[in-house]
């Protein structure tokens, strides 16, 4: 019920946005379409809460009725949050904790008070290198 009311306010939305604007009529438009696109994110908000729920209540069911599984996931997530190793900007590989964290402090002291004047852009053939995570883990 509530995907319908999300769909229907996002199909106004999108209708209010492709119509052609008259003068006297802007106004009246752009408060009716600010009104619609706040519903919408109510609706979106209230489902995507609703969803996050049932999925709690089943991955609690799961843990309870499964702690293997509950554990094994558990144990998946942690290693892939984990940084294994970090290479710096004058190319030298950490891979210890120790050379990991004063290589992160260091970048950080190093950014702390500096004003840049270009940011440096992360290389996509460098990422596509490590491990990427699928949609399903993005979510």
């Amino acid at each position: 019920m509530e995907w319908e009311r999300v769909r229907m306010y996002r199909q106004n939305l999108h209708y209010l946005q492709s119509t052609t604007r008259k003068p006297g009529q802007a106004q009246n438009i752009i408060k009716v379409e600010k009104e619609v696109k706040d519903n919408s994110e109510k609706w979106l908000n209230i489902e995507e809460s609703i969803v996050k729920q049932k999925s709690r209540v089943q991955w609690l069911q799961l843990g309870d009725e499964n702690t293997t599984y509950f554990h094994a996931s558990l144990k998946t997530r942690i290693a892939q949050n984990k940084i294994t190793s970090l290479t710096t900007a004058t190319g030298r590989v950490g891979n210890n904790s120790t050379d990991i964290e004063e290589e992160i402090i260091s970048f950080y002291k190093q950014l702390l008070g500096s004003c840049a004047t270009q940011l440096p852009a992360v290389n996509p053939l460098i990422m596509r290198n490590g491990p990427v995570l699928n949609r399903s883990q993005q979510a």
